[in-house]
């Protein structure tokens, strides 16, 4: 054997690097890794057998060599283990989305299973109540309410779980139209008006002159589902004998709706937390729901590139649902 023979794999050291780093999955790491340590190991050998002549390295070269393939080696290792964990990133990545599209898959269809026996409850209960199958006594007509309300509970509950799986999915559709302004809030209002004559309630309706003749760009279904959601807080946090105000102003460039309560109010610190998915405030009145109304209802004003918020209300109790939506389309009557 020659000496040129062992210059071979000595001067293969300087491409090592470039190769390791060309080279980055964890196969070829693994084998370029393999074949440097054989190298290295061969080289010490043949030295320390004579077989490379005494004069062709000396120890100073061979202790170079050897530093130098440690630290190529580290590096390969480091670059196994940067594949490794990108390779395990992007499987557990894969593996929620595919766990979350699921979940939402079995939300939808359970919500559409649910809601076909819910309004049939919900109808057969409006049946009884008018009496079309015959007269009822005072209780039978209390029980019949019991049923009507808790289906509506029920039925309040699925669509937001529906909805809140549409919103993940990004599956929820947006359709904007002219609108009327004014009667798309009145009649959110009167929507109420029986629950609240019940609970002795005072609803409040303040609106600007203008809302009577005032065309805004809406989806009105989500639109006035986000009131109903306000509407529905207010009255279920409100005491007997409270009052909710609903106000509504209007200019060029933004219309502007407050539901005012004066339940127990807010604190501070949960102002933003309210609008969190599931997030619900500890009552004493506080009733069983799916604590997807404001985060819902967020996601739809934001749909409209508008702002949702809440505020305290000029006492010492209560709170402030703010909507504010810019107007996109030429208003009639807007100052």
């Amino acid at each position: 054997m020659t000496a040129d023979f062992f210059l071979l794999p000595c001067c293969g050291f300087r491409f090592y690097p470039c190769l390791v780093f060309f080279f980055a999955g964890v196969k070829y790491g693994i084998a370029i890794s393999i074949i440097l340590f054989c190298d290295l190991a061969f080289l010490v050998y043949a030295h320390h057998r004579g077989i490379v002549p005494p004069n062709m390295f000396t120890g100073t070269d061979v202790l170079f060599f050897l530093y130098f393939g440690a630290i190529v080696s580290v590096i390969t290792i480091l670059l196994i283990l940067a594949a490794l964990y990108l390779s395990f990133q992007k499987a557990v990545q894969k593996s929620l989305l595919e766990a979350n599209r699921a979940k939402n898959d079995f939300l939808s269809g359970m919500s559409h299973e649910l809601r076909t026996p819910l309004n049939s409850i919900m109808g057969f209960s409006e049946v009884l109540d008018r009496e079309y199958a015959g007269e009822l006594n005072q209780k039978q007509k209390d029980y019949v309410s019991y049923i009507s309300a808790s289906g509506s509970h029920m039925l309040a509950l699925v669509n937001d779980l529906l909805d809140s799986a549409k919103i993940e999915s990004g599956d929820m559709a947006f359709s904007a139209a002219p609108v009327n302004a004014g009667q798309l809030i009145a009649s959110s209002l009167q929507m109420f008006q029986s629950e609240a004559e019940e609970k002795g309630v005072e609803l409040v309706y303040d609106a600007d002159a203008n809302l009577k003749s005032l065309t805004v760009l809406l989806d009105e279904l989500k639109f006035k589902q986000v009131l109903i959601n306000l509407l529905s807080n207010a009255m279920h946090f409100s005491p007997q004998g409270g009052k909710i105000r609903l106000s509504g102003r209007a200019n060029a460039h933004l219309l502007c709706v407050s539901v005012t309560d004066d339940g127990p109010g807010i604190p501070d610190e949960f102002h933003e937390l309210v609008f969190e998915r599931f997030y619900q405030i500890e009552s004493d009145n506080l009733s069983p729901g799916s604590g997807l109304g404001l985060s819902i209802s967020r996601y739809f004003v934001q749909l409209h590139d508008g702002e949702i918020f809440v505020d305290k209300t000029d006492g010492h109790c209560g709170s402030c649902f703010t909507v504010e939506i810019p107007l996109h389309l030429p208003l009639e009557g807007a100052p």
